[in-house]
């Protein structure tokens, strides 16, 4: 069973990338379009964080992305990628955070272990939903018990989230 599970974190292609724009979609109260360097490309990301984040309150950040997920087109704007959040659900107020880092470089793989570089194939959500990330007690993002990292640092999560919580 561990053989399977690993092989489902080996179908993420997890990179760091800095939001260097970031606004609300007008005709929605749920999402905001970013922009977002990952140091060789650049992307746009829609995402439904505008509950939990202002546009100024991302600009700078250097957060965790799934560049490989399928497209997708949301109010009119494409979204190339989805940006990584925690999130404890325990049916109170949900409090939302954002991944980060703070040393890597744009552009930096993110992994349980040092692999190989390798070409992702494209995925669709349900691929990303089968691999369980969750945060643990120091704030860490973990996979099987194991930090996810960069070659320079740990993930960890931008604001306190409480351990346990799911990384969507």
């Amino acid at each position: 069973k561990p053989k399977e599970q690993i092989n489902n974190f080996s179908k993420l292609d997890l990179k760091i990338g800095e939001i260097i724009f970031a606004e609300p979609i007008l005709d929605s109260d749920k999402l905001l379009v970013l922009q977002v360097d990952f140091g060789s490309e650049k992307r746009q990301i829609v995402s439904g964080i505008r509950a939990h984040y202002s546009p100024s309150q991302l600009i700078g950040k250097k957060a965790v992305f799934l560049t490989n997920l399928k497209p997708r087109t949301l109010k009119g704007f494409e979204s190339q990628g989805m940006i990584l959040i925690a999130e404890k659900r325990d049916g109170l107020a949900q409090k939302w955070s954002i991944l980060i880092v703070e040393t890597s470089e744009k552009g930096s793989a993110v992994f349980v272990e040092p692999t190989e570089l390798k070409l992702h194939s494209e995925i669709e959500f349900s691929d990303f939903q089968a691999v369980n990330l969750v945060v643990n007690k120091k704030g860490e993002v973990i996979y099987n018990n194991k930090p996810l990292t960069t070659k320079n640092e740990k993930i960890k999560t931008d604001r306190k989230v409480e351990s346990g919580a799911q990384i969507y």
